[in-house]
């Protein structure tokens, strides 16, 4: 439903009453053909795996191509125990239900464009009537599905309950973290859904489809078990204790949101009440053991072996202030000593640029307890570094003794392209216009 009607509410958008009264008919038939032949082999796919173990082989063969996806590294990337997995984890008529839906979905789409390319044919009084109708009717249908209208206020006002956690950002520096702890059997979005803090400009240890979405989640589940979604994500806490993990404070999770009582929370004085008046049932806590963004660490265990690694990171003792695991069996090995001295600084964090600022006595690893992805590059006063998978999704560089420079940037393709993209329609966008003004 997307294909067809987004792209045609950008099409009216841009003039398509212009287009048709200068005969300039060519730009929409282009697109169209190209969404009659999109949707054809999207229809002629679905016809080759009308049986529900070809079409859930069908799936898995496509799933597979996602090699960040949880289910795929455990997998291997082998689509027949991906296809098993699927089978095993379906409710009774799933599969049928989701075929009938991409069935009835590139329907919708070919008779659509079949339909704008109609009108488009001969163009008549009716023809914008005609590409207007298919618009709305794509538009009611998705409204009723996939997407749904919600007061702004939803994502853009930021609950009173947050409010501290708002006021303790600094400008240039890492947003503080929050995680969520519920009641064991609750929902995992409760007490504000994931990814809804990212619009509130408040960082979240609870996301969906976060990169890499199975290092994410296995990191999460040495601090507690069942806690990811199967590949999708991470979501709330269930277990009080799960608050006290060295991973927790590792991650810098520095603020809770849950609607448990005082009782059912760990004691101690590392848990602060920071709920504001009248906020309701939830309440807000700061842990105060929560460690800063970018540390040093000099102690390394080497360990590449993913199954020794995270046995070794969910260790409820683990000393994460001092020890660093590494998966990379060449990563250098600081050198030994006791008097070993660093500050760390960091001088401007954005979501695809961080910079920072060191100062070691002696070499050692700075650790930044930002998500590790393939896209990430890093530099030390000015010449590239390697960047070291660190606690298996975190990310470091190792640094000689003295001060430096560190600056790390993203790169990867799904984040260039898009803007590329982007930048590339706004051009065509602009020619558009200007040869329109110099015909007339």
């Amino acid at each position: 439903l997307f294909l067809v009607a987004m792209p045609l509410v950008v099409l009216c958008g841009l003039g398509a009453d212009a287009w048709l009264r200068d005969g300039r008919r060519r730009p929409a038939q282009v697109f169209l053909s190209l969404l009659v032949a999109a949707s054809a082999l999207a229809l002629f796919w679905l016809w080759q795996h009308r049986d529900e173990p070809a079409f859930v082989r069908g799936l898995a063969e496509l799933f597979v191509l996602d090699d960040d996806h949880r289910l795929v590294v455990q997998t291997g990337g082998n689509a027949e125990l991906v296809a098993a997995h699927v089978q095993r984890g379906a409710a009774a008529g799933e599969v049928s239900h989701n075929y009938r839906a991409l069935l009835l979905t590139f329907t919708a789409s070919l008779l659509a464009a079949v339909a704008g390319l109609c009108a488009l044919w001969r163009v008549r009084v009716w023809s914008l009537a005609v590409l207007l109708g298919v618009t709305m009717s794509e538009l009611l249908v998705l409204g009723l599905g996939p997407v749904q209208t919600v007061a702004a206020a939803r994502v853009t006002a930021l609950p009173k309950v947050l409010e501290p956690v708002v006021a303790t950002h600094v400008a240039e520096q890492p947003r503080p973290r929050i995680q969520r702890l519920v009641a064991p059997g609750a929902l995992p979005s409760t007490a504000l859904p994931g990814n809804v803090p990212g619009f509130l400009g408040v960082a979240d240890a609870n996301a969906y489809n976060p990169l890499p979405p199975a290092r994410f989640e296995q990191f999460f589940e040495c601090v507690e078990p069942g806690v990811g979604y199967g590949g999708a994500g991470v979501g709330s806490f269930r277990a009080p204790a799960s608050l006290t993990h060295p991973l927790c404070d590792l991650y810098g999770i520095r603020f809770v949101l849950t609607p448990l009582p005082a009782t059912a929370l760990p004691a101690g004085p590392s848990l602060l009440e920071r709920t504001p008046a009248n906020t309701g049932r939830y309440r807000l806590l700061e842990r105060t053991t929560a460690m800063p963004r970018a540390t040093f660490v000099r102690e390394v265990d080497q360990l590449p072996d993913e199954a020794a690694r995270l046995r070794e990171l969910a260790r409820a003792d683990r000393d994460v202030r001092r020890r660093v695991v590494l998966e990379d069996p060449t990563a250098p090995r600081p050198t030994a000593a006791a008097d070993a001295t660093a500050e760390v600084e960091v001088t401007r964090h954005a979501d695809e640029r961080v910079e920072l600022r060191v100062t070691c006595s002696h070499d050692g690893y700075l650790r930044l307890a930002d998500p590790f992805d393939a896209g990430w590059r890093a530099t030390v006063d000015g010449e590239p570094a390697p960047v070291y998978v660190a606690d298996h999704y975190l990310r470091a560089v190792y640094l000689a003794p003295g001060e430096h420079e560190v600056v790390f940037t993203y790169d990867r393709a799904r984040v260039v392209w898009p803007l590329r993209l982007t930048l590339l329609a706004y051009l065509l966008v602009a020619f558009c216009l200007w040869t329109g003004r110099r015909r007339r």
